[in-house]
């Protein structure tokens, strides 16, 4: 699909095939999630998109794997920019996720947040992800999880999510932390040349844990 803009519905796009491909797909305003991409829709690429003012999350990764995402914007969401659930093994770079309600990006299975706890047993975890800045692009600029309105945090990892990898990313000015990770010294997730003001653990814990 391409050049599509939805507005006011339920969940705005929902997407569940296999090799599915979307150029320029936003979500402006829709109810439940702006864009969600099932554990059916393997392969699944986006090239510009977003989600802005979505009552719940911008985009939502339900389960999966393998996907591709590049150049997606969300803002003024009332839960999670982007969201990843159950989500493995995906790369999502030169994005944007600023003053959503509760994080700009979080890698967890709780629909109110980071919360201490890993997913429920049987419920898979989101390992093995990857998300940068430009870096694919061939350029050191810094993806953006700031606070614009009353976002938590910029990035939040929920405990248990493992094996995830964050590049290249800056934020600032977010209510409880810049970024979050809830595995001890950040577990075996990898932060490499980010910039956040606050963060938890402090900075520079381990040599990969929020640098």
């Amino acid at each position: 699909m391409s050049s599509v803009t939805t507005t006011g519905n339920n969940k705005g796009v929902v997407i569940n095939g296999a090799n599915a491909y979307a150029f320029v797909v936003f979500s402006l305003a829709d109810n439940l999630v702006g864009i969600q991409v099932n554990s059916t829709a393997t392969d699944f690429t986006m090239i510009v998109g977003g989600g802005l003012s979505d009552a719940g999350a911008g985009i939502k990764l339900n389960g999966v794997n393998g996907a591709f995402i590049d150049s997606f914007e969300a803002g003024g969401d009332g839960t999670f920019g982007i969201w990843l659930k159950s989500a493995s093994n995906n790369a999502i770079s030169d994005f944007s996720s600023v003053g959503n309600g509760i994080a700009g990006v979080y890698l967890g299975c709780n629909p109110t947040g980071p919360n201490g706890t890993a997913c429920p047993a049987g419920t898979p975890s989101s390992n093995g992800n990857s998300l940068m800045g430009n870096a694919l692009k061939g350029t050191a600029l810094f993806s953006d999880v700031s606070n614009g309105v009353s976002q938590r945090f910029g990035i939040a990892v929920g405990l248990g999510n493992r094996g995830n990898h964050f590049a290249f990313i800056t934020g600032s000015g977010n209510l409880s932390d810049d970024a979050l990770d809830e595995n001890p010294t950040c577990g075996n997730n990898r932060w490499l040349a980010d910039t956040f003001t606050t963060s938890n653990p402090a900075k520079n814990t381990t040599l990969f844990c929020l640098n």
